[in-house]
């Protein structure tokens, strides 16, 4: 009898440590379920979009993480952005990563959907902050661009008037607007410059037009700028279509049709964003607002290029980061 006593005590020992073992394996699953993370970017197409998601699919993989991606096919429906973040906010993502197309018409959707719990990290665009309103970004403040793109200019007018064409896309972006502003800033009290902007609302064919109807009735012209990809593309456009001016180009972005502008001169300088950089510091970033870390507070990677700085190392790495 004491013997059966024992082997039963043993018995009921063992299945005591199993069952205990089954629920440390539970409990360690749940514990390392994967965070999900919707990223709400501002168009399907773009080599500037193309680069950030390349760059949240590599965080992605080193932090297995899942990423579901979202985008309007025109940057101009901010309607559709709104509808994404609503979706995501009710859905069971842990987090949200969203570029802003427009800075009124979201900023009521964000603070709706923060209020109510859901975390949403803004990149490159941010939406105004009403009242006060916390608001998470990442890679936002585009000053230093207007202050480089103002350098520029400096240099390379001399002492001769600047007759500045700016080139936008959408007329509620703060990337756009921020950028225009530092540049004009810097010019305030000089009475030798002149500024103009114009906007195509999403479309590079407008663009192409409106810059070669510009180009026509105002031969001062002599700095075309671009505050995005679209109205980069536009103004490309437009100077293969014309050859009656004298202005120096700044395109924005690193497509092929930039790049070769730049290399066969018909484009003086790129704004080159670190879209990759960008994507992939957003995942890292998400995870940190999913723990209730801060956010780290990190600026914009880019710098204008031109042709004498075209080889340097960090500029190929700008242009080139599918390659590099």
């Amino acid at each position: 009898m004491k013997h059966i006593k024992l082997l039963l005590l043993s018995l009921f020992m063992l299945i005591a440590i199993l069952i205990g073992c089954s629920r440390i394996g539970v409990f360690k699953e749940i514990k390392e379920e994967p965070k999900k993370i919707a990223f709400i970017s501002m168009k399907q197409g773009g080599q500037l979009w193309g680069n950030v998601k390349n760059g949240a699919r590599m965080a992605h993989e080193e932090t297995q993480c899942l990423v579901d991606f979202y985008a309007p096919i025109e940057e101009t429906d901010s309607f559709s952005q709104i509808k994404y973040l609503e979706q995501a906010a009710s859905g069971d993502f842990d987090a949200i990563i969203i570029a802003p197309s427009d800075l009124t018409l979201l900023s009521t959707t964000v603070q709706k959907v923060q209020r109510r719990g859901a975390k949403v990290l803004q990149i490159y665009n941010e939406t105004i902050a009403y009242d006060g309103f916390e608001q998470f970004k990442m890679m936002t403040d585009f000053t230093p661009v207007g202050d480089s793109i103002a350098n520029f200019l400096i240099e390379k007018s001399g002492n001769n008037p600047i007759h500045v064409l700016l080139v936008g896309s959408l007329l509620h972006t703060s990337a756009g607007s921020q950028t225009e502003l530092s540049i004009k800033q810097r010019f305030k009290d000089n009475s030798n410059i002149k500024f103009e902007t114009i906007y195509c609302f999403g479309d590079k064919e407008r663009a192409e037009d409106l810059v070669v109807e510009k180009l026509k009735k105002n031969e001062s012209i002599n700095f075309i700028i671009a505050l995005d990809e679209t109205s980069s593309d536009g103004i490309i456009d437009a100077i293969h279509s014309t050859d009656s001016h004298n202005a120096k180009i700044i395109a924005w972005g690193n497509s092929l049709n930039n790049i070769e502008g730049l290399e066969d001169g018909y484009v003086d300088a790129i704004v080159a964003i670190n879209g990759f950089g960008l994507g992939y510091r957003s995942i890292y970033a998400a995870l940190d607002l999913i723990d209730g870390k801060a956010i780290p507070s990190t600026p914009l990677d880019f710098a204008i290029v031109t042709k004498d700085t075209f080889l340097e190392d960090r500029n190929q790495r700008l242009l080139f980061p599918q390659l590099l």
